[in-house]
């Protein structure tokens, strides 16, 4: 995924949160509307509808969860370096310490994977 296009698709779109409008006009489509601005678009059901309103929702989450990725990424690179601080831990640190890096590189596998 592009973060920077989709930083800069964030800023040039329509701005506002969108949400999910169903419109009870016989024959009328279902909408995505932004709030204090207006219609954004209809489709052909209520289920894409709802799936177009949480779209700017979805950038935000995306752009957070790459910057923790950055931050794990660089927690996970802290875990391999200093052999001194593993051998001045005790037994329940080390477990622990090396719990945390395995679920650090379980969770950057499984973000690296879902972002391709």
């Amino acid at each position: 995924m592009n973060y920077e296009q989709l930083k800069a698709d964030m800023e040039a779109g329509t701005q506002g949160d969108w949400v999910y409008s169903p419109w009870y006009m016989e024959e009328a489509p279902p909408a995505v509307k932004v709030i204090d601005w207006g219609l954004m678009c209809t489709t052909s059901n209520d289920i894409d509808a709802r799936r177009i309103a949480r779209v700017p929702q979805l950038e935000r989450i995306a752009l957070a969860a790459e910057a923790m990725s950055k931050a794990l990424g660089q927690l996970d690179k802290w875990f391999d370096t200093d052999d001194e601080i593993m051998i001045a831990m005790s037994h329940e640190e080390r477990v622990d310490h090396v719990y945390q890096h395995h679920t650090i590189r379980e969770t950057l596998a499984a973000y690296r994977e879902a972002t391709k």
